[in-house]
C-alpha cells in the first residue's frame, strides 16, 4: 500500500502549552494559538488546519508524525508560553 502523500504547503498549529504555574492562564496560550492560526490562514496557497481539528489533540500524547498524517498536513507547529 503506498504511503499517503501530504498536501503541499499545509500546516497545523497545535495548541500551545501553558507553562505558567497558574492553570487559569490557559486562555492565554489558547488565544496565542488561535491568533497564529488566523494569521496563517491569510496566506494565499497555504492550507491551515482548523482550530477545531488542531485542538482535538490538546493534551494528548500522540507523535507529531501521526498527527500530521491524521490532519493531512506537511508541517506541524507547536510551542509553549
Amino acid at each position: 500500500m503506498p504511503e499517503k502523500t501530504y498536501t503541499q504547503k499545509s500546516i497545523a498549529v497545535l495548541p500551545f502549552v501553558n507553562m505558567s504555574a497558574d492553570a487559569d492562564k490557559e486562555y492565554f496560550s489558547d488565544g496565542i494559538t488561535e491568533e497564529i492560526i488566523n494569521a496563517l490562514a491569510q496566506i494565499d496557497g497555504l492550507k491551515v488546519t482548523s482550530r477545531t481539528s488542531s485542538f482535538y489533540f490538546k493534551g494528548k500524547d500522540i507523535q507529531l508524525k501521526e498527527i500530521a498524517k491524521q490532519l493531512n498536513v506537511s508541517v506541524i507547529l507547536e510551542g509553549s508560553v
